[in-house]
């Protein structure tokens, strides 16, 4: 499956990261500041005199005209707008739930096998106070999906978070709330970069997620991991990684 951008990317070469949300990019030979849609550390990303591609925004609102979307790391471009994660999900579920459109995963495609049958797609809906990226029936069943963006690799292994993340635990417990009701519930994690064999939670980085993630798989939370492959043009779906909790 691909995901084109909706825009054509701008190249430019990072300079220097300012603070969470503001970075500095080189464009047409002059320093330009950026928004970074992305809260993580990414030091390991974010080196000054790595290529970069930008998302033109035109808006009077704004302070800045791009958004920073790929960072180039050796070979492999990485995406580190965590919004495109959702955007990548929203594609996969809205087409199978139309049960149409190129691309679409084939009876016996994992994915095919996760989310078959589903056929209502909403997103940011809240239930109990928490605001969750998807809600779909599935055979007359609720069905509730958190997508979490990685685009940290570290020895082949894709890792979550790479900064501490409270609200994704308290995401991934109210998850297992909703398992115990009898709702079935999915931990989306898409990787936004194609050298990663597999997928782990960060135990090191945030110790409190990971054991989250542990006793909601254990209460019937469904744990998945998507592998992309980046290019200035779009996303494409590589595969379903293993997740080594």
């Amino acid at each position: 499956m691909f995901f084109p951008f909706p825009h054509a990317l701008t190249r430019g070469r990072f300079l220097r990261r300012l603070n969470r949300f503001v970075a500095e990019v080189e464009l047409d030979g002059k320093p330009t500041r950026v928004h970074v849609p992305n809260t993580g550390r990414m030091t390991e990303l974010l080196v000054a005199g790595r290529d970069v591609c930008l998302v033109p925004v035109d808006s009077p609102t704004r302070k800045t005209s791009y958004d920073l979307m790929l960072v180039r790391y050796g070979k492999t471009w990485v995406c580190v707008d965590s919004r495109q994660a959702n955007e990548v999900a929203w594609h996969i579920l809205k087409h199978l739930a139309e049960g149409k459109g190129h691309g679409l995963p084939e009876p016996g495609h994992p994915l095919w096998e996760l989310f078959s049958g589903i056929t209502h797609v909403a997103r940011e809906v809240v239930r109990s106070g928490h605001r969750f990226d998807f809600h779909l029936q599935r055979r007359g069943r609720a069905v509730w999906v958190e997508v979490k963006s990685v685009n940290l690799v570290i020895d082949g292994v894709a890792l979550f978070p790479d900064a501490p993340t409270e609200r994704g635990t308290d995401h991934v417990r109210m998850l297992a709330q909703l398992a115990d009701d009898g709702d079935q519930a999915h931990v989306l994690f898409i990787v936004q970069r194609d050298d990663a064999r597999a997928f782990a939670p960060h135990a090191a980085m945030d110790p409190a997620f990971a054991q989250a993630l542990a006793e909601a798989a254990g209460r019937g939370v469904h744990v998945h991991a998507l592998g992309l492959r980046l290019a200035p043009e779009g996303a494409y779906l590589q595969d379903v990684l293993p997740v080594q909790m």
